[in-house]
């Protein structure tokens, strides 16, 4: 069982993702902003994190330069999951480092569990 950490601003998005990455099987960890984030990633290293970009405080992006700059870490499948479509915030967040970027809206979230797999058969 991978560990999965979702983290994003919104309560009911993280609430649904979390029931869906249960139901595939993982544990789901949840961080309400990027700050949580760093303070969860300080004490431990999940197997994958589902990254929100737009939150306030501390954005994803600030969280996925620090999870790239921490050898600990900086091999962990990282997918962005954001409102914002694709285009330039994708193309910086996958030159940043991101291993996917989802489009919250338009994802098929039946289909979650395949994507997790996917990420985390890549991770090893």
């Amino acid at each position: 069982m991978a560990t999965v950490l979702i983290v994003d601003d919104n309560a009911d998005i993280c609430r649904v993702l979390a029931r869906l990455v249960r139901v595939a099987g993982h544990q789901a960890d949840v961080a309400p902003g990027g700050q949580e984030a760093l303070d969860y990633l300080a004490a431990r290293v999940p197997d994958l994190i589902i990254l929100d970009i737009m939150m306030p405080r501390v954005d994803g992006m600030a969280v996925l330069r620090a999870v790239r700059s921490n050898p600990a870490t900086a091999d962990l499948p990282v997918i962005m999951f954001t409102a914002a479509g694709e285009g330039e915030l994708r193309e910086h967040a996958l030159r940043q480092g991101a291993t996917g970027y989802w489009v919250k809206g338009s994802l098929d979230l039946s289909q979650l569990d395949r994507h997790l797999s996917t990420y985390l058969a890549a991770a090893g």
